[in-house]
């Protein structure tokens, strides 16, 4: 004799949810999650850095990102945020693109900014680090 087994709708959603909690180690908290990381170059090939920004959001070491205040200026030659809220000294500097994503501030008051960057639909996202302090932060071209 053979014996056939029946699945209802709620016990198979149960069993879907039971193995989706233990592949993914159920709901413990591992502690605070990093920033986003941003890549994916200048999109489209060729598009400009060069512009004002305003900021949107900002991220410091550990998520939540929180909403922001101020501006980055790109020109051909240096790179210059201005962060008023939550207040973010970070001193201007001249930057570099490496690799499709790479880019590279030098400091003026002494060490650098290293990160990467996307540009898509002139929405400027960047992230990387300043020594100890990592970052990220997202901001939209001003008309």
């Amino acid at each position: 004799m053979t014996q056939h087994g029946h699945w209802t709708a709620g016990g198979l959603a149960l069993t879907i949810a039971v193995a989706a909690a233990v592949a993914c180690g159920g709901d413990k908290i591992t502690g605070p999650a990093a920033c986003p990381v941003y890549r994916g170059g200048i999109v489209p090939a060729g598009g400009s850095l060069v512009g004002t920004y305003n900021l949107v959001s900002l991220c410091e070491d550990t998520l939540p990102s929180l909403p922001a205040v101020g501006t980055v200026t790109i020109t051909a030659d240096s790179f210059n945020a201005t962060i008023t809220s939550p207040p973010l000294p970070i001193p201007p500097g001249s930057y570099t693109l490496a690799a499709t994503d790479s880019i590279y501030v030098v400091l003026l008051v002494g060490g650098t900014f290293q990160g990467t960057l996307r540009l898509r639909n002139d929405t400027l996202a960047v992230s990387g680090a300043a020594g100890s302090l990592k970052l990220s932060f997202v901001a939209t071209r001003a008309p």
